[in-house]
């Protein structure tokens, strides 16, 4: 038996599912969602990153275990250096309590 090159590839099959037609939309909406989600997500860690630098900038002050936290605008955010990882929280709407 003659040993493969490294260079050569083997021809594909020219074989498919029956059902092509119903998979090739999803696959198109499926290649755009990760196009824009790979997109998003460096736009995540830039604005992530910039974020984090701007706080240090601010030179906050660091609480015990050695999160920031602050508000801006009431929304309460929460910096977690050693897991690079900034937390945004919207404030919790006051329960509504029945008088009896």
């Amino acid at each position: 038996m003659a040993k493969k090159t490294k260079d050569t590839q083997m021809q594909l099959i020219d074989v498919g599912p029956k059902n092509a037609k119903e998979i090739r939309p999803h696959l198109a909406t499926y290649k755009n969602a990760v196009e824009e989600y790979s997109t998003l997500g460096n736009i995540v860690n830039t604005e992530k990153q910039a974020i984090i630098d701007l706080v240090h900038k601010a030179d906050l002050q660091r609480l015990p275990n050695g999160n920031i936290e602050f508000t801006i605008d009431g929304v309460l955010i929460k910096i977690i250096p050693t897991e690079e990882k900034i937390k945004i929280m919207k404030p919790k709407a006051p329960k509504n309590v029945d008088p009896d």
